[in-house]
């Protein structure tokens, strides 16, 4: 139970973010987007990705992500890096 309190305070404090971002699915492109993600400063806590249900292109793949940050100006810092890089993010999905 004191996880899931730690964990509610951080997505309070926009400390933890949830976020889906479309990677390519060849060998690499989710790793490529976790070093994108490192090199920003996120922290993974939990990702996951999902190649049957997408309404994207056949060479694609969603990868849900749930990071921990610094706080907002960092999260600000990192969608925005993330986006210039080229992936394409949508925030708090579900």
């Amino acid at each position: 139970m004191l996880g899931r309190v730690i964990d509610r305070g951080l997505a309070a404090d926009l400390r933890l973010i949830r976020f889906q971002a479309t990677v390519s699915d060849r060998p690499g492109g989710i790793a490529q987007l976790a070093r994108d993600m490192a090199d920003i400063g996120l922290s993974v806590k939990d990702i996951y990705h999902e190649r049957a249900w997408l309404h994207s292109r056949i060479d694609q793949v969603n990868v849900k992500v749930v990071a921990e940050t610094t706080g907002s100006e960092h999260t600000s810092k990192a969608m925005k890096y993330l986006i210039d890089k080229g992936y394409p993010i949508a925030q708090d999905i579900n």
